[in-house]
């Protein structure tokens, strides 16, 4: 252990925060509660949130070393205040010096087990080598540091590839990644005695999922439409009712960082930033009441702007960029029209000058495989180093107070009130919307209309029809395919059993392909009448700038086959971008 000396129970534990995963987060959470109205978090408490944690790396250690933790679990059940009221801990609450100090040497654990987070396995194994008294107790009930230490490092050697990840890899989440150090699974696979064309057949990193997620879709809805996934520590869904269900069910939570449940003297203790930075800063990975407050600042942007306004701006930027193709005889449509549109219309919107454009992009181009669902270190590295620049340049033109665009209507409403990490990452996250999201759009919708030129036909025929043939591409090839929630409660899902801080991806691109819902589902019709996709998302989460990827969709699609009609592939072999959330080719090359 390390000398308590140098913490108090007001100083803070250097690289804590940073360290807990989502399940880690929750057992902490648990902790918190059991502590209520005691104004300290103690070891006791973390030990009985440890024992009644579930799919929990402590959990499997518990369970592999066979020992009865029962009478352990009743005694400091009947210990602890448990039966105080269940409400939000208190400002004054805070953990313990004992327990700042237990999770200081739990980090120094992890990072000698060549770990970059603390897990509850880590946190397990701690407590059972301590000198504190709940780590007596462990070893009197059993749990002795020794009989862990070799149950994890059996569970290290688990062949069941499943079950490691699935119950082991508690860093993983949409945030962190998912395997960092291994470098093929295809190995991993081999190693373990697992067929590799059995195991990738199930999962979402099967090496031909991007060229074609739909024969995967189809297959999982067939054989296991809800369920974990054997490579991913998630549950998948991939039927309408079920990801509808995800998405909307106020029990499930849409960021996995859990802040808002940690007292603020236990945040400042954990090294936690005053103010969200980045990712958790913005409104699509905050839960009510946060989510409702930054969303209603930012609604009032887009009931400012008039849409006659911004269709003269999107047409008269498209036809710019139409105007630069027009001497070319081929050229990648995403470099040349789909990539740059997006931005600069956003960039006009904010009220930011035209020329900072291609910086923008830049910056959003690098944040966005940091919301993938297993991005990598060299991912969120690059992220962090775009939004600080992003930060950095925006603060520059707040400092102006221009009344200008969309920059300027917040300004004078209620988002002037947000602090201003939080107005400036959901900057980031309207740059990011408007231009990633767009761009795969208006890039897959040209592609398929291009693929069936009798659709084309039809849609060109009216701005009505062109309307539904731009809601069939967002349900046909959704540019978003993926989106995730954190579980906050016990509950039931096709027979599954889902407990606090289990993932669940809920498949929006499959549930747009479900033939309960949609009839012929991979048939390419642009005059469908009945479509109730949820490209956008559902319910709170519903995407706020959806009518205007719509608007800007549906201009972009006239106008370019107006102008070329004989606009065709130069090559039928695609390669669709890394990754599984978003959905677009790398390059579009063609000809006209």
């Amino acid at each position: 252990m390390s000398d308590p000396s140098h913490l108090t129970s007001h100083q803070t534990a250097p690289a804590i925060w940073e360290a807990l995963p989502p399940r880690t987060r929750q057992v902490l959470k648990d902790a918190i509660k059991y502590a209520f109205p005691d104004p300290f978090v103690e070891p006791e408490h973390l030990l009985l949130a440890l024992l009644n944690s579930r799919r929990s790396g402590a959990q499997f250690l518990i369970a592999r070393s066979r020992v009865d933790i029962s009478p352990l679990r009743d005694i400091l059940a009947a210990t602890i205040k448990s039966d105080a009221p269940h409400q939000a801990a208190d400002g004054e609450l805070e953990f313990s010096p004992a327990m700042l100090r237990l999770l200081v040497d739990t980090r120094e654990l992890s990072i000698s087990l060549g770990r970059t987070y603390i897990s509850t396995s880590h946190l397990l194994l701690m407590l059972a080598a301590s000198d504190l008294p709940t780590g007596q107790m462990m070893r009197d009930a059993g749990l002795t540091a020794n009989l862990l230490r070799r149950c994890w490092r059996k569970w290290q050697r688990q062949p069941n590839l499943r079950r490691r990840w699935a119950l082991g890899l508690e860093a993983a989440s949409m945030f962190r990644p998912v395997m960092p150090q291994v470098p093929s699974l295809k190995t991993v696979a081999a190693l373990s005695g697992i067929p590799w064309k059995v195991l990738v057949r199930k999962s979402l990193l099967h090496p031909g999922y991007r060229t074609d997620p739909f024969q995967m879709y189809q297959y999982l809805r067939q054989t296991r439409p809800f369920a974990l996934d054997p490579l991913l520590p998630a549950f998948v869904a991939v039927n309408y009712a079920d990801v509808q269900f995800v998405i909307k069910d106020p029990r499930f939570g849409r960021g996995p960082f859990l802040s808002d449940s940690f007292p603020p003297r236990v945040r400042r203790q954990l090294g936690a930033p005053e103010t969200q930075r980045s990712l958790p800063a913005m409104m699509l990975f905050a839960d009510p009441p946060r989510h409702t407050r930054i969303r209603s600042a930012f609604m009032r942007v887009f009931n400012a702007v008039p849409m006659d306004f911004i269709r003269h701006q999107m047409t008269e930027m498209i036809r710019y960029l139409l105007d630069q193709m027009a001497s070319r005889q081929a050229f990648d449509l995403i470099e040349a029209f789909s990539g740059p549109l997006p931005t600069n219309v956003i960039t006009r919107m904010m009220g930011l000058p035209d020329a900072d454009a291609p910086m923008l992009s830049a910056w959003s181009d690098r944040m966005v495989p940091a919301i993938g669902i297993h991005s990598s270190l060299q991912d969120l590295a690059r992220a962090d180093t775009a939004y600080a620049e992003f930060s950095a340049y925006l603060k520059i033109k707040l400092s102006s107070r221009t009344s200008d665009g969309m920059l300027g209507v917040l300004l004078q409403g209620d988002a002037a009130d947000l602090p201003q990490e939080e107005f400036i990452a959901n900057c980031m996250l309207l740059l990011m919307a408007g231009h990633e999201t767009t761009t795969s759009l208006i890039t897959n919708g040209i592609l398929l209309l291009v693929r069936h030129p009798d659709q084309r036909a039809i849609a060109m025929q009216s701005a009505k029809a062109m309307a539904l043939a731009v809601e069939e591409i967002l349900r046909f090839e959704s540019p978003v395919q993926w989106t995730g929630r954190v579980a906050m409660a016990d509950m039931q899902i096709a027979g599954q059993v889902v407990y606090p801080g289990d993932l669940v991806l809920a498949g929006i691109g499959a549930a747009n392909r479900d033939p309960a819902v949609f009839t012929e589902p991979s048939q390419f019709r642009v005059d469908r009448a009945e479509n109730r996709h949820i490209a956008f998302g559902f319910g709170i989460h519903y995407c706020l700038g959806a009518m205007l990827a719509k608007l800007e969709a549906q201009v972009a699609f006239y106008e370019f086959f107006r102008r070329f009609p004989l606009a065709a592939l130069a090559s039928d072999s695609l390669r669709w971008r890394p990754g599984l959330v978003l959905r677009c080719p790398e390059k579009l090359m063609m000809t006209v």
